[in-house]
């Protein structure tokens, strides 16, 4: 008698464990080439942080600076809004960042993480790339 008192304590815990337990989901990307990632993208820039606004419990808001571009012409000073799930960029104040980027509507632009976003120290390949084979937009 103990012992299925015990036993259906035990398969209670179990079943509730499992219950309660929340979905972890985490982001699988595909790499794609360089060429394939500058297709996908509205425009391509090397830009560093400036600021970094949380605007709400699902996006931020990146102030960005802008050294090169490609394929839009766009600001000096650019502003992108990501997201804050796991196939989303995570920056960090002061880096430069290549940035592969899609147009939410006439004034918003995003990333995410399956884009081929890079860190400066990483972006070497498609910077060469991007300069003997991007189209060179306006930076203003």
């Amino acid at each position: 008698m103990i012992k299925n008192a015990i036993l259906i304590k035990l398969m209670l815990g179990v079943i509730i464990l499992i219950a309660s337990a929340e979905t972890a989901y985490s982001c699988r990307c595909i790499k794609q080439t360089l060429k394939t990632n500058y297709q996908r993208a509205d425009a391509v820039i090397v830009a560093t942080v400036i600021e970094i606004n949380d605007k709400s419990e699902n996006i931020t808001e990146v102030k960005l600076q802008v050294s090169d571009a490609w394929k839009s012409d766009v600001t000096k000073t650019f502003v992108i809004q990501i997201g804050k799930t796991s196939c989303d960029i995570t920056v960090e104040l002061n880096q430069e960042y290549t940035l592969y980027l899609k147009k939410l509507d006439a004034t918003r632009w995003t990333t995410n993480l399956c884009m081929g976003n890079l860190p400066k120290n990483d972006s070497a390949k498609a910077s060469k790339w991007l300069r003997s084979r991007g189209k060179q937009s306006r930076v203003s």
